[in-house]
């Protein structure tokens, strides 16, 4: 196994003992690189106070369904077929249910690009650059290890729950346990909400929990969409692709706010509630005035 990352698991260990709050740790490159705001630090830096206790369990196992998609890019070839099959099953897993665009990517060679850079080029190529993602860079040429985060993964995962998650990754990444690694690091999408997908970022956190919470106790699936459609596709379309990529599996209704020309829409259109166009001429109104709080509360109110 790699004697850098080693080196800088003990040296972790070590100063943690002492005392000290922030570890720089070791690895081939000693430059220092700034990360933007949706990339997560690397496995170089992690912040935690000597009364700080890690959890060491172990990732939630879950029953999946096979995939059906591709979400594992082993470049490097350094992941066992079993890991590569159970990882990208969990990954469609969030990919579906929390409507996040996830990605694990292997690399020997970043072709001379800081760490970051690769990470969100890797997260341009297969996403476009859309949506709130989340991609992890597992980075054999200078063992610093990437947590891309875009959207809904930038506000619901915090920079101590990356840490701490990676504080343990890596020493499993270390031992040769790639499974336990990318397990527990992809996890950290369950941190969003499942129900209200605020892809524009628009939402104060507090209140897009108040929604969330609502939504969780209706008795029909409901979720909610909201994006800032500047592209050529129409919103009836992009909500379609959401819905049936949300709702594979199971029937419910999906509301979707765009921010962009301020229209508030449902997929499917059968089986809505009586007087439903009422109530989306109403969201719609509100929308238009700035006030998208009580857009979407008033589109999902009558659902029960």
């Amino acid at each position: 196994m790699n004697f850098f990352r080693t080196s800088a698991m003990l040296l972790l260990s070590g100063m943690l003992l002492c005392g000290c709050s922030s570890v720089k740790k070791a690895g081939k490159s000693s430059s220092n690189t700034t990360t933007s705001s949706t990339e997560a630090e690397t496995t170089q830096t992690t912040t935690a106070p000597v009364t700080t206790t890690i959890s060491e369990s172990l990732p939630i196992d879950r029953e999946l369904k096979p995939a059906e998609g591709t979400y594992i890019y082993d470049n490097a070839n350094i992941l066992p077929t079993d890991t590569i099959s159970e990882c990208n099953d969990y990954a469609e897993f969030l990919y579906e249910n929390y409507l996040i665009n996830t990605a694990v990517v292997t690399v020997d060679d970043l072709n001379g690009s800081t760490p970051e850079e690769y990470a969100a080029d890797s997260y341009k190529k297969i996403y476009d650059d859309k949506g709130s993602g989340l991609l992890l860079l597992i980075n054999n040429d200078t063992d610093r290890d990437i947590l891309f985060r875009s959207g809904r993964c930038e506000t619901y995962i915090s920079d101590d729950d990356r840490s701490t998650a990676f504080y343990q990754a890596t020493k499993e990444i270390v031992s040769g346990d790639y499974k336990t690694a990318i397990m527990r690091l992809l996890q950290l999408g369950e941190k969003c909400p499942v129900h209200f997908f605020d892809n524009s970022g628009v939402f104060p956190v507090d209140q897009a929990a108040a929604i969330e919470n609502s939504l969780k106790e209706k008795s029909a699936g409901v979720s909610v969409l909201v994006t800032s459609n500047t592209t050529d596709t129409p919103n009836a379309e992009i909500l379609k692709t959401y819905y049936e990529r949300r709702y594979k599996d199971e029937k419910g209704f999906m509301i979707m706010l765009d921010t962009d020309s301020s229209t508030v829409l449902v997929y499917p259109e059968s089986g809505l509630p009586g007087g439903y166009e009422s109530t989306l001429k109403k969201a719609c109104d509100n929308a238009k005035k700035g006030d998208l709080a009580a857009a979407v509360i008033s589109a999902a109110e009558p659902f029960k």
